[in-house]
């Protein structure tokens, strides 16, 4: 059975205050569904670098199985200790090929391996930085390729955020998370919402003795939801009410017509026209800030804006 070399790639790493827009990042996710396998049509996974993968945590709803699996990641799980060993009961016994079962999940939405899922509140329908994907895939030290698997979610905490009902995709490995409530739901909230959540995979066949199971765990933040048209004014604005639609996807905002920002929290950023704006949110749907010229770090002066509401 041929391998395929294993590539190695530095996932895009997310900061508060950042500006960075994932469009690099989403061609890589569009490139792994476009990866051409051998003969036996399987499919190149190209790895990032240092995945972690875990095991199920009390509270997400799923069964729990004394076994853990390593952050190894390469081989399989042995039921007497939890270590990953090539020597566990041959799955041929069970009608399965060793090389058919997985041993490691990578998670993308519009990056690879992203350090959170950000999703706004209230959700605005289903968009690529807001969609986990699970792919289950087999690694060794020959190379990596993507197997066949079915997956099953769940969520920590349901008052942060749950799944969307798609009983179409109950065993996909594609979900849609909706937030809950965002960083002003409470009155003592000082930072975004946030819990986990896990998907597990199984080959099609179920685990063979010995093998199983295999999750990874992560996280979801409820952000504020930015989309809406809004009136700007104050410096570098024309009049008491500049109407601006906001758009977002997951943290990424973009400002009509060709600006781009993000949220953190309460503080948006973003550059418009050449000039970048930063700004801190009261409440959802105001905010006021200062705008500076970023060739010569001169401040402005200040504007503020508000979300126009029919």
């Amino acid at each position: 059975m041929k391998k395929f070399q294993m590539l190695s790639c530095v996932a895009m790493v997310i900061c508060s205050g950042c500006l960075t827009t994932p469009a690099d990042d989403r061609n890589q996710a569009e490139s792994l569904d476009a990866a051409a396998g051998d003969g036996d049509g399987r499919k190149i996974i190209n790895l990032p670098v240092q995945v972690v993968w875990s095991h199920p945590r009390p509270g997400f709803g799923l069964s729990e199985r004394p076994i853990e699996v390593s952050d190894a990641g390469l081989g399989d799980v042995d039921s007497a200790d939890g270590s990953l060993t090539p020597d566990a009961q041959d799955p041929q016994d069970s009608g399965l090929n060793l090389d058919e079962l997985p041993n490691a999940i990578l998670i993308r939405s519009c990056e690879s391996e992203p350090d959170e899922i950000a999703v706004p509140w209230p959700t605005h329908g289903y968009h690529f930085c807001e969609t986990i994907q699970a792919i289950a895939y087999r690694a060794d030290d020959e190379g990596a390729y993507q197997v066949s698997a079915s997956y099953s979610w769940g969520i920590q905490d349901s008052q942060v955020a749950i799944f969307a009902e798609e009983p179409e995709n109950e065993h996909e490995g594609i979900r849609h998370p909706i937030a809950k409530r965002d960083i002003f739901g409470l009155p003592e909230l000082d930072q975004e919402p946030e819990t986990e959540f896990v998907v597990c995979a199984e080959p099609l066949g179920g685990w063979p003795p010995g093998y199983g199971p295999l999750c990874r765990v992560s996280i979801i933040r409820a952000v504020v939801n930015m989309s809406s048209p809004w009136c700007f004014s104050g410096a570098t604005f024309l009049s008491d009410c500049d109407f601006i639609q906001v758009s977002q996807d997951g943290r990424y905002l973009t400002i009509e017509p060709d600006g781009q920002g993000s949220i953190w929290g309460k503080e948006v950023h973003f550059y418009l026209n050449g000039l970048f704006y930063q700004a801190v949110l009261s409440d959802a749907d105001n905010m006021q800030g200062t705008v500076m010229d970023p060739t010569t770090q001169e401040v402005l002066g200040s504007w503020s804006a508000y979300k126009y509401t029919m």
